[in-house]
């Protein structure tokens, strides 16, 4: 966890958001670094459980109950009154590279993101060779700053807000071969 806020740079001035709380390990650490955590939170029992775990810090804590992957970023807003301008989250493997680009491509305001993936299901797919290759096992994401054929790619530039490329980047070629 120490390793995960020292990558973070967090300040006070911060706004956070975290998907996946679970039982609050990060969530804990990152409250008293920052201005703010909105956490997005699945299991609908653990509110109660983020709620007594982060009592000390309670007033910074905004919670969303619901599947990362349907919460808007308008609600993201409403929830902790400004966008985030960090992503720190331990996510799960089955669905880290999709919230890793929807949190890309939806959320300029982002300046830094840190994510921990868990590796259980990385490992058992691996085993069952299911994941083959040197890149095999590792979530990846790619910035919309590089071009990559067919996707939107705004590079954060509301200029460059519905510009799809008609060919792919070199380094986006040499990762899709791998």
């Amino acid at each position: 966890i120490r390793r995960i806020l020292s990558l973070a740079e967090l300040r006070q001035d911060d706004i956070v958001l975290e998907v996946g709380s679970g039982i609050c390990t990060l969530t804990v650490a990152l409250l008293p670094e920052v201005s703010k955590v909105v956490a997005i939170e699945a299991d609908r029992d653990l509110p109660t459980v983020l709620g007594e775990t982060c009592a000390q810090d309670s007033e910074k804590l905004f919670l969303i109950s619901g599947d990362a992957l349907k919460v808007t970023p308008q609600e993201i807003e409403s929830v902790g009154g400004t966008f985030p301008n960090k992503f720190v989250s331990n996510l799960p493997y089955q669905v880290a590279a999709t919230i890793i680009l929807e949190v890309l491509a939806n959320m300029p305001e982002i300046e830094r993101l840190v994510v921990m993936v868990q590796a259980e299901e990385a490992d058992r797919r691996i085993k069952a060779g299911e994941l083959t290759g040197p890149l095999a096992g590792v979530p990846m994401a790619i910035k919309d700053n590089m071009c990559t054929e067919g996707l939107l790619t705004t590079c954060s530039s509301r200029i460059l807000s519905n510009f799809v490329p008609t060919f792919s980047s070199e380094a986006v070629l040499n990762l899709q071969k791998n």
